[in-house]
Order: structure tokens, then sequence, then C-alpha cells
């Protein structure tokens, strides 16, 4: 008599565990460094937006002989008070130079949050807005917004903005100090 060998064709119990415990071990060391690369990546995506939006504003002012201001907006139609520009950004031209998004004033762009990406954005105190003028200038103190990882991890970064309309990235803040992150407050 004959006895026939089959070819096992599965895993055996002590393989299996072992394949799973070194998957578990792979993505457990792989999830945290891909979290901070998105975080990274989502980082230079927001900078590169507001850097884009402050170049368009100012060739805005110049080719149009007139003020283009970029302020916060979360809803794309009004400005809003205070130095959280997280919730997006207008460019509008000021044709009746009020200062405020207005049925007579043109329209650029609008940038929408990308809150989903846990990027916060706030400026410096002192400017609630940019003001292009005709000639590229943008008057008042030098603004600086800093932009922050949430939850940390990312290292913060800054747009800084010059009073003679340049714009510049900075890894500190003014006068070299350390940029800040403030924590988001409960509600």
């Amino acid at each position: 008599m004959r006895i026939q060998r089959r070819q096992q064709t599965g895993f055996t119990l002590v393989e299996a565990l072992f394949a799973g415990g070194l998957l578990g071990l792979v993505l457990g060391l792989g999830i945290p460094s891909l979290e901070g690369l998105l975080a990274g990546n989502a980082m230079v995506s927001e900078v590169n937006g507001l850097v884009t939006a402050l170049h368009l504003a100012r060739s805005t002012a110049v080719n149009r002989g007139g003020e283009a201001i970029l302020c916060p907006s979360p809803d794309g139609h009004s400005c809003r008070r205070g130095g959280d520009w997280s919730q997006g950004y207008l460019l509008f031209v000021d044709l009746d130079h009020d200062r405020r998004p207005g049925p007579g004033d043109v329209l650029v762009r609008h940038h929408q949050s990308l809150a989903s990406h846990g990027i916060r954005i706030r400026s410096s105190v002192h400017r609630p807005r940019v003001v292009y003028r005709y000639d590229g200038s943008s008057p008042g103190s030098n603004l600086t917004l800093t932009f922050c990882a949430v939850p940390g991890g990312t290292p913060p970064r800054a747009v800084i903005l010059s009073n003679a309309g340049r714009v510049r990235l900075d890894r500190q803040g003014p006068g070299g100090r350390p940029l800040r992150c403030e924590r988001a407050r409960r509600r």
C-alpha cells in the first residue's frame, strides 16, 4: 500500500500568531509617523495657500491701481474681527474705500478653512486685515501670521509681512523669539 503525502496549503497557528504580531508592531510604529507626515503636509499646504493669497492681493492692488484687502472670513461675505484666520480668508478690491466687502467691491478669492487638518492660523494683535495699496506697500506695523498644528508635534511656522508688502517665511517670531501656539479654548 502506498501512502500519499498531501502538500500543506495553510499556516500553522504559531505562524499566524507570529505574522499577526509582526503586522501589529509595524502598524504601531508606522501610523504615528504617517500622522506626523500628514500634519506636516497640511501645514505646508496652508502656509503656501496664504502666501499665494498675499502675493495675489499685492499684484491685484498694483494692477488695479487701488486697495486690495485680505481679511479673515469664515463665510466669504464679511471680514471677521480678531486675529483668527483659521476659518478662512477673503480677498477683495475695496472700490468704495470702507475696508469692508460690499456690493460695490470686487471679490477676488475666498479660501475656505481646512479645519479638518487641524491647522490654526493666528495674526498679531495690531493687524486685523492686510491692506495693499496701489504701489504694492502694506501700511501699518509688520504682520506675523503664526501657523500651529493642533494637536502639536509639527513645529509652528510664521508668515511675516513687512510694510513694504514683502512676504517671508520663518520658524521664529519677531525679534528671534520662539513662536508660541495658544491652546484652543473650550466652549
